[in-house]
């Protein structure tokens, strides 16, 4: 097994979150926080052998996830909202109008 695969994990709204390691995805499917997945891409992780039944427990793990709720060791991770000129000349034109406003007043 490749020790520096990594798998994209997105929110449930389909945004990307961030880069994690195989066993940070094995935990999500095994608690079950997996919303839904994509890519064609799919790795199997084997663990041990049940003393009850005998049988080897795996998960299959593909290569995008999309986790419920909020993913957790977000710390850290400031995502920042995109601005176009739009929107920051709105911005610049609202604040000029504010000071206009605020000189007349006083």
């Amino acid at each position: 097994m490749n020790s520096n695969l990594l798998i994209l994990s997105l929110d449930s709204h389909g945004v990307p979150h961030r880069w994690i390691s195989w066993q940070q995805a094995c935990f999500y499917y095994a608690k079950n926080l997996v919303a839904w997945t994509l890519g064609e891409s799919t790795f199997t992780y084997y663990g041990g052998i049940s003393r009850i039944t005998g049988e080897r427990s795996s998960i299959t793990a593909h290569s995008i996830i999309a986790i419920k709720g909020k993913a957790l060791a977000a710390k850290g991770f400031h995502q920042v909202p995109p601005l176009n000129n739009r929107e920051l000349f709105r911005r610049a034109t609202t604040s000029s109008r504010c000071r206009a406003a605020a000189a007349t007043r006083g």
